[in-house]
């Protein structure tokens, strides 16, 4: 057996093999297998064979170039018993090394070991190590281990093809790959089949509310009439992007009565399972919407408000609707009650797009001390220094130059990013961390006399809850003595500041470049809108709204919403406001 890179433009030759079949796979672009009964389209991705015997003419449309990759025996001849101009006697030297830099199913290392090729497995070393020897080597196999930028593919040399287990290719550079001949194949169809049965179930448990009455089941509710369900039957289904994963999809919805449509910016893809048609039909249509797109510079956003707006004049079958609008949801449309619908679409939003996949391992360049204690599914990136007595849970990333300090405790799943600081702390799970972050260093207390100002020793923690997010740059005192607590599920934007002592309830929201004062205790659900300054000592109570470039001197009590410096309640704000600008043009005439 031989396996053969081909590159075709145009037509080639009419011509039969009398004794064996040939297989083509598509890796770039659009193949027309014409046979002299009909003509087969076979996509990028896709796989196709040619029965021996059977008179066949491979070809491309619109002076395309499209790359194929032919799975023959030796003997095989490119023309059959046809010479011609085009016939190929003489073939580039054959692809010998493959180095596999991602574990995958043990069938694809024995079928290339079956035909011919030496392959190599390295795992563990890093991508400057690998950087080192890939010259040796003229095919990678790779899942997302690391990415191939730029510096990496001029070090590769004598690589050919590189070859990713997965359905894209965005963790390589794909144009200046390109650009130095490199054959890019991905496995676009690999894990289709798992994707067609989630969105299948994310689906059904959508239209019969099986989350909402999970929850309520469990509580001891049953409110049957309140959960009732959408059926599907009868529906239309509209897909936006139809490869891979959107047919894959469409052949799960076949047994259950339902029309489904499909738009694609390529044509000619619709199948028996979908029909294809414009963008204004499937939005006039459909009742259900799913997407499946790559992620390309054309796609990236195309979820916004506008987009969402169409959804008014579509025959869509579900949409989130605050209770106050629930009347304005056309007639077939099913309206899903939330008092956040922001927040819910962003619940949907990250099933379809969630955190990558954390690599485990530790660099080399990473220095880690005996003592510090965590498991095999972390990753500690290069650079990073993890002192005594640290503990991290599972799955954690600890980014490039962060350093942990001693005893820091760190809980599962959490994210922290490069070229951060973690001192004094515990930190609980599924926290991230943006970069540059400070969390732990001394808080500023000075105790003052006439003559000097005495340093206050700092002796406290800080005390970071679940799924709480830290934006880049922020910077978090420990306690003088009492600890510096966030609570569990708060979000800090970039360039935030927490004094020592302070508290922070659940769900707090703190806007870019705030700054809460030492020993200030803030309730649960306080939103602090964008440089805000919040003096020291103060009470700050639940569901509080703080208008921004606002300045809190004063406690604040439940419920409030306040602004102007010093802060005020917002109506008095705004009263003032309008009293200045008043004044002002008087002493203007």
């Amino acid at each position: 057996m031989q396996v053969i890179l081909a590159k075709l433009k145009g037509e080639f030759v009419w011509h039969s093999h009398d004794n064996e079949d040939e297989l083509f796979q598509v890796v770039k672009g659009t193949l027309y297998m014409q046979f002299r009964d009909r003509t087969e389209i076979v996509n990028e991705g896709e796989i196709i064979v040619v029965p021996k015997g059977v008179e066949h003419n491979p070809m491309t449309k619109n002076n395309e170039e499209v790359h194929v990759l032919l799975f023959e025996k030796l003997t095989t001849a490119h023309t059959g018993n046809v010479q011609h101009e085009k016939t190929q006697t003489h073939y580039p030297k054959k692809i010998n090394k493959i180095l596999h830099l991602d574990t995958n199913h043990q069938l694809l290392i024995s079928q290339l070991n079956d035909l011919g090729f030496v392959n190599d497995e390295d795992y563990t070393s890093s991508k400057d190590a690998i950087e080192k020897k890939i010259q040796n080597y003229d095919g990678i196999i790779i899942r997302s281990r690391f990415c191939i930028d730029k510096t990496f593919l001029d070090a590769a040399t004598n690589l050919k093809f590189i070859g990713r287990v997965g359905a894209g290719l965005e963790n390589i550079d794909c144009d200046y790959a390109t650009k130095k001949g490199i054959t890019l194949i991905a496995a676009p169809e690999g894990n289709r089949n798992a994707v067609g049965e989630h969105a299948l179930g994310m689906l059904l448990s959508l239209f019969n509310k099986l989350n909402k009455a999970d929850r309520e089941v469990r509580n001891g509710l049953w409110q049957r009439e309140a959960n009732r369900g959408v059926e599907l039957d009868g529906k239309t289904i509209g897909l936006i992007g139809y490869g891979n994963m959107g047919k894959a999809f469409a052949k799960k919805l076949l047994g259950f009565n339902v029309e489904v449509l499909c738009y694609d910016i390529k044509e000619y893809v619709g199948d028996k399972n979908a029909k294809q048609v414009t963008l204004k039909e499937l939005q006039e249509q459909a009742d259900v919407l799913s997407i499946h797109t790559p992620q390309t510079p054309q796609t990236v956003g195309m979820i916004n408000t506008a987009f969402i707006n169409q959804f008014k004049k579509s025959n869509a079958g579900a949409c989130f609707f605050k209770k106050d609008f629930e009347n304005i949801a056309p007639k077939n449309m099913v309206p899903l009650i939330t008092q956040n619908p922001y927040h819910s679409f962003a619940i949907i939003a990250n099933a379809f797009y969630p955190m990558k996949d954390i690599t485990a391992g530790t660099h080399p360049k990473a220095h880690i001390e005996s003592s510090a204690k965590y498991d095999d599914t972390v990753q500690i990136a290069p650079g990073a220094v993890v002192s005594n007595d640290v503990v991290i849970g599972s799955n954690c990333l600890i980014g490039a130059n962060t350093v942990i300090l001693s005893g820091v405790v760190i809980g599962d799943n959490t994210i922290i990013d490069p070229n951060c600081t973690i001192a004094y702390s515990i930190i609980g799970s599924n926290v991230k961390i943006h970069n540059g972050v400070r969390i732990g260093q001394d808080g500023f207390g000075f105790a003052q006399n006439e003559d000097v100002n005495l340093k206050m020793p700092q002796l406290g923690r800080v005390l970071i809850k679940d799924n709480v997010e830290i934006g880049s740059n922020c910077s978090i005192d420990r306690g003088t003595g009492p600890d510096t607590i966030i609570g569990e599920g708060t979000k800090l934007d970039n360039l935030v500041q927490i004094g020592h002592n302070a508290v922070l309830g659940k769900n707090c929201i703190v806007v870019a470049q705030s700054g809460i004062s030492g020993s200030t205790q803030i309730g649960n659900n306080v939103i602090i809108g964008g440089q805000v300054g919040i003096a020291g000592h103060l009470t700050i109570g639940n569901n509080v709204r703080i208008a921004a470039k606002s300045g809190v001197m004063k406690n604040i009590e439940d419920g409030m919403t306040v602004g102007g410096i010093p802060s005020v309640p917002i109506k008095d704000w705004h009263r003032q406001t309008i009293i200045l600008k008043q004044l002002t043009k008087r002493r203007q005439k």
